[in-house]
């Protein structure tokens, strides 16, 4: 019983210490300690999603916040701002740098004003610690304008940016002779001109592969483990390896700077295997997906799929397609779209979700928009809907909302990739022909291919970007 009340009062001490910040409990891995070692005024750390690079970097703008920072830099207090894409990014990063910090060595406003959902504030997010050091959390989606004016210390780039708001950034540094730290994974945008500053010798670099070495903690012989215990061993590094997209593979796994190129996305994807005329009558949620045409291109394709949602994992079967055969208008598209349904026996209403591409502006030839509200109205006047009467379920628009910027594209045909893995998961009805010939050459490329495919990733939308805040990036590793 003492020894029992012993590990019951050490325990109680633990999570007392560790609800203080978790930043005093981590033990880095091998590519974490490099990169925390590695003394540069600009340095970056390079790798895939799963090994821990934004946790790295948070810790180094806690420890300059602190004054407890291992390179020469100036004491505290200091200013450091931290860098994202989008605000829907930084909260995630708040999340991250909340579960670090040492809350007593915050002002106790800031400790105080965190939100799971808001993490510090939309408006100048920042943190304020006791000894006057401040943190900001910046994004880059307003431009690299947004980020002038100020004098700064220290910087953390989360993820890429533009070489405008990192040379806007290095500027704000020089007065203080501050220090810049990327830690990235080199997708979502251009990245030629950072693997350029690293072949210059101006970015001190540290590449992690996947590796099972690369997930053990320095002094220890076992690896990391998953929330759920499961190990970041060789069979779960395999295991990413097959369920991931061979042509994002290098770049998403290894932090290499190029995908593959010239092989089709859906490696998996067979006719022999996942082209069948079943098609499911009960328990299942009936989507439809939308491409609109673009440019001189006016073309547009309506995909209907049904999503059998009652095991671990989503069942798709494409059950229909409703492509035009060369430019068309808003009303047409319309007729299309309930012949499609009708010969299903279906109508409108019986669809659960409708999700459309983003709007595209008119032409001089008279066609007008192709647009989810023009082609709303042509539905309302096809099925005599009255004036003022909304359609249900509407059309929303895809590549908004969670997970619906940039990296989008790629989480669709990543989720849609693991359907085809799994036996049963993902079916075509053989009348879907332009749906089959885009799964079965699409490259990442503009054309007829892109376009279905596009269809039936904004028909699954409600599945496939569930969970995508962190789908992108993958899990962070303590």
């Amino acid at each position: 019983m003492s020894a029992l009340r012993s590990l019951r009062e050490h325990t109680r001490d633990l999570a007392s210490r560790t609800d203080d910040g978790l930043l005093p409990f981590v033990k880095w891995t091998k590519p974490q300690q490099a990169f925390h070692d590695l003394d540069a005024p600009r340095k970056l750390f390079r790798a895939g999603n799963q090994l821990g690079k934004s946790w790295c970097g948070l810790a180094e703008v806690i420890h300059v916040c602190l004054g407890t920072y291992q390179h020469t830099i100036k004491p505290p207090p200091v200013e450091a701002w931290i860098v994202c894409t989008s605000y829907s990014q930084s909260v995630a990063i708040m999340r991250k740098f909340h579960e670090l910090v040492p809350k007593s060595a915050l002002t106790s406003r800031s400790s105080n004003s965190f939100d799971s959902r808001r993490g510090f504030g939309k408006d100048n997010p920042a943190v304020v610690f006791v000894n006057g050091s401040v943190v900001r959390f910046r994004t880059t989606n307003q431009g690299a304008e947004a980020l002038a004016g100020a004098t700064i210390d220290f910087v953390h780039i989360d993820e890429p940016c533009g070489v405008d708001t990192y040379r806007e950034l290095d500027r704000r540094l020089i007065r203080n002779a501050g220090r810049l730290i990327m830690t990235l994974t080199p997708i979502n945008k251009p990245c030629g001109w950072i693997k350029e500053l690293v072949e210059d010798g101006i970015l001190a670099e540290v590449h992690a592969r996947m590796e099972p070495a690369n997930f053990i903690p320095v002094g220890s012989t076992r690896p990391l483990c998953l929330p759920g215990g499961a190990p970041l061993d060789q069979a779960w590094i395999d295991e990413q390896r097959r369920t991931t997209l061979k042509r994002f593979a290098p770049v998403l796994l290894d932090g290499e700077w190029e995908t593959r190129t010239e092989s089709p996305v859906f490696e998996a994807f067979s006719k022999s295997v996942h082209v069948t005329d079943w098609i499911p009558t009960k328990d299942v949620k009936l989507s439809i997906g939308i491409d609109h045409g673009s440019g001189r291109n006016f073309k547009q394709i309506a995909v209907l799929v049904a999503v059998d949602n009652s095991g671990e994992f989503s069942k798709v079967h494409v059950i229909d397609e409703a492509p035009s055969d060369g430019d068309t208008t808003p009303d047409q598209d319309a007729t299309a779209i309930i012949k499609m349904l009708n010969r299903n026996g279906l109508k409108w209403k019986d669809l659960d979700h409708a999700y459309g591409d983003k709007a595209y502006g008119g032409r001089a030839d008279g066609l007008g928009r192709k647009s989810n509200r023009e082609l709303t109205r042509a539905l309302c006047k096809k099925m005599q809907i009255r004036r003022g009467v909304p359609l249900v379920p509407s059309i929303r628009q895809a590549k908004t909302g969670r997970g619906g910027g940039r990296g989008s594209v790629w989480r669709g045909c990543q989720w849609l990739h693991r359907a085809t893995l799994r036996d049963g998961h993902f079916t075509v009805h053989p009348r879907c022909e332009r749906v089959i010939f885009g799964l079965s050459t699409f490259q990442f490329k503009d054309g007829d291919a892109k376009d279905s495919v596009d269809a039936v990733r904004y028909a699954c939308w409600p599945w496939s970007m569930r969970g995508a805040a962190t789908m992108g990036r993958g899990l962070y590793v303590y």
